[in-house]
């Protein structure tokens, strides 16, 4: 699995498509929009900070979702936008969303087999 960070719109889904070969835009679920069962069957996953916000919205673990994400896409490339660089928000919802963001994007950048953050569509390998 390979991790990829960067701020919004830092050209990280066309950076994911030069460096993996076969890759392509449309290989991508979409955090915000599609169910867990078609992310499931993605090859790549972006707008993962989204999708977390989503399932814990539904009252559900987002680290159930990423457990059986890569037991299924094992070679998947994640993509998420950088949201822990902020101000801490004062509703407890929002914290609680940045907080399990940012604990799940830990546990993925040890578990990846690759780390990069994009930023102006420029890639810095950290793993």
């Amino acid at each position: 699995m390979i991790l990829i960070v960067g701020g919004r719109d830092q050209g990280k889904r066309a950076f994911a498509c030069g460096l993996v070969p076969g890759l392509f835009e449309s290989d991508f679920g979409d955090g915000r929009t599609e169910t867990e069962e078609n992310l499931l069957q993605a090859r790549g996953l972006c707008h993962f900070e989204s999708l977390v916000r989503r399932i814990l919205s539904e009252g559900e673990k987002p680290a159930d979702f990423v457990s059986a994400y890569l037991s299924a896409q094992p070679d998947a490339v994640i993509l998420s936008d950088e949201i822990g660089s902020g101000i801490i928000p004062v509703d407890p919802f929002e914290e609680e969303w940045r907080e399990m963001t940012g604990r799940l994007l830990c546990d993925l950048a040890q578990k990846s087999s690759a780390f990069y953050r994009v930023t102006c569509g420029i890639g810095q390998r950290l793993k």
